[in-house]
């Protein structure tokens, strides 16, 4: 994002009670994003990338590599982050997701 110890301070929160993540890692970076976040993820992890973007209003990309095998989603944040939301402000969102589209390189499984 450019900005010194954001990527430490959104982990934080991301650790706090309200959310319950894992963070296993953060990192700064150079590389400037424009975006509020980018959300990356390998088959294991991509149902959590998805329902994840509301944590960035919904604003969040996902990217999907089907080459890893971990189960991690990797956070980015990008310049236009400003804040996360309420846990409210999530559950709304997340009842608002639409149903998820299989990424590029997969297919869906039918129902059984």
């Amino acid at each position: 994002s450019g900005r010194s110890g954001l990527g430490a301070s959104v982990g934080n929160d991301l650790r706090s009670p309200a959310w319950g993540f894992q963070v296993v890692e953060v990192r700064e970076t150079t590389e400037p994003l424009d975006a509020v976040a980018v959300l990356r993820a390998g088959p294991s992890a991509y149902g959590n990338a998805y329902f994840m973007q509301p944590l960035f209003y919904d604003d969040a990309r996902v990217e999907f590599d089907l080459a890893r095998d971990d189960d991690v989603v990797d956070v980015v944040i990008g310049t236009r982050f400003r804040t996360l939301p309420s846990v409210t402000q999530v559950n709304q969102m997340t009842a608002g997701l639409e149903k998820p589209t299989p990424p590029r390189g997969t297919c869906a499984i039918p129902p059984a």
